[in-house]
């Protein structure tokens, strides 16, 4: 399967909205639940999310419910939240790295926030 960094984007944007955490599978439009699984595994795994491992038997992908953003989730998702600044992420890094490099869209998301607020 496919990466799907809209999907990605949506999950963490999802997560912020809760007060609380989730303990439950997401549900979003568009996404079947094995496609939202395995997405905040790799978001997990990515050190953005906190997710409980609900994969079974009769699954071959790893299936995670989310249950919160971590501390670099929050930083990274501030950095993408606006859709104009999704936009020109995916423009900027996704398209020409031909795929998404997290370590440096992750850079690249400091470097814009550097230069908004003038931190050099």
């Amino acid at each position: 399967m496919k990466r799907d960094m809209d999907l990605a984007r949506m999950i963490l944007l999802d997560l912020e909205q809760n007060d609380i955490p989730r303990y439950e599978q997401l549900k979003l439009d568009g996404y079947d639940e094995e496609r939202i699984g395995y997405h905040c595994y790799l978001l997990a795994q990515a050190g953005l999310i906190v997710a409980v491992d609900a994969t079974d038997t009769e699954n071959i992908l790893p299936n995670y419910i989310p249950s919160h953003l971590t501390w670099d989730g929050h930083e990274f998702l501030n950095g993408i939240k606006a859709p104009s600044d999704w936009e020109r992420i995916k423009k900027s890094v996704i398209q020409p790295a031909g795929g998404f490099v997290f370590s440096f869209a992750k850079e690249y998301i400091l470097h814009e926030l550097k230069t908004r607020t003038g931190i050099s």
